[in-house]
């Protein structure tokens, strides 16, 4: 069974439940009726697209535009692509489209079939470039897009790297401290028969503890991470998080730059493809957080109403100071496209400074903190001994 969900002409959004043979059919009506299809999912337990057969949305942008200007057209290039795949379930979807395509339909229709695979930005400009005749142009902004989107992810993932590799490292070496080297010392302080200082009596009762019930702390350990795991992934700490996050400026500054330039990267792909307006305002906002909800909306009614875009987004805390100005520029000029880039430029470049220096800070906070720590096992283990040596000096 499949899930449509859609919004209808008055504006409400509705699911509707459909065999996955009648998608097809289904589709075509709801769009014959003026609903506009948000999202498809399955709800079966297998998966439309499984990770195994997910769909490099890039690279296929970036093959349709050298075969397009290659001098091929959109049936020839779909006929190249189902000849070059491998994986039969793309295959499969290639055929459909190919299908749909000697049945009349427009390429944005056909991919409509598919948004398990293809994303309705792309859908969208694609469709916008069928009504301008340029789809060239629209390829070649949505993989400027995909490609900032992936450059920016990959220096947040890059950055990171370090700080998660050096908190592994400090926690296998203080459990591995904890857990085998105090247990050995346990052993010699207790066949001494010496009175031990309390600090150390207690380190040493945990580390043997930990000694005896390795199992148990394994499975607690994998208990806590995937526990975890599964709470930082709730929509609803995600919220809190975030509610708790930008009550502090500079995490609410990270938090507008990383949101914020996605949206304004969307909206100027959107616009040069042609969409109007409050057509790109309300597809871009599906990137933004649940927080941006309420402020979006408000916004929209504020522009339908004759506002300006520039004090709207203003007013809603959708345009900082610098985006604002250039949205003010853009409504003299006409050309909010490029200022909506040059808001996305101006947004991921202040991000990546300010990841970086965030992570130069987190660094030596991290080896202080660690070298602390296990500094802290290591004296009290050696307390004793320093006592028995302070004994024997008098």
């Amino acid at each position: 069974m499949i899930q449509i969900k859609l919004k209808d002409v008055t504006g409400k959004t509705l699911t509707q439940d459909v065999e996955v043979g009648q998608l097809p059919m289904a589709l075509d009506k709801y769009r014959q009726q003026g609903h506009t299809i948000l999202s498809i999912k399955n709800q079966d337990k297998t998966p439309l697209a499984s990770s195994r057969t997910k769909l490099d949305i890039y690279i296929f942008a970036k093959e349709l535009l050298i075969l397009l200007e290659a001098g091929l057209n959109i049936h020839e290039a779909f006929q190249t692509f189902i000849l070059k795949e491998d994986n039969p379930n793309i295959k499969v979807v290639y055929t459909q489209i190919v299908k749909n395509l000697n049945e009349g339909k427009k390429l944005s229709q056909a991919l409509t079939y598919h948004l398990q695979y293809f994303p309705k930005i792309f859908i969208s400009a694609i469709q916008s470039s069928e009504t301008s005749g340029n789809i060239h142009q629209s390829l070649k902004r949505f993989i400027t897009y995909q490609h900032q989107e992936r450059l920016l992810k990959s220096q947040i993932k890059s950055a990171s790297i370090y700080p998660i590799l050096l908190s592994i490292m400090g926690s296998l070496v203080t459990l591995f401290l904890l857990g085998y080297v105090v247990p050995k010392f346990s052993t010699i302080y207790d066949s001494s028969g010496r009175e031990i200082p309390f600090l150390s009596r207690v380190l040493l009762t945990f580390g043997n503890w930990l000694s005896h019930h390795q199992l148990m702390v394994v499975f607690i350990l994998l208990v806590g991470i995937v526990s975890a795991f599964k709470l930082i992934t709730t929509k609803s700490f995600q919220a809190f998080l975030v509610k708790r996050l930008i009550t502090y400026k500079y995490f609410k500054q990270l938090f507008e730059e990383y949101y914020l330039s996605k949206f304004y990267r969307v909206m100027g792909l959107l616009i040069d493809s042609g969409m109007p307006l409050i057509e790109s305002i309300e597809l871009s906002s599906a990137l933004l957080h649940s927080y941006y909800d309420d402020k979006i909306s408000q916004a929209t009614r504020q522009i339908i109403s004759g506002g300006k875009l520039s004090e709207a987004f203003w007013q809603y805390e959708l345009a900082p100071p610098v985006a604002y100005s250039m949205l003010r520029v853009g409504e003299g000029t006409g050309d909010f496209s490029r200022m909506f880039d040059s808001s996305a430029d101006f947004y991921e470049e202040k991000l990546t400074y300010h990841i970086q220096f965030l992570m130069k800070i987190i660094e030596p906070i991290l080896m202080i903190l660690i070298g602390l720590i296990i500094g802290l096992v290591v004296v009290l283990l050696y307390l004793p001994i320093f006592d028995l040596a302070g004994t024997v000096g008098s």
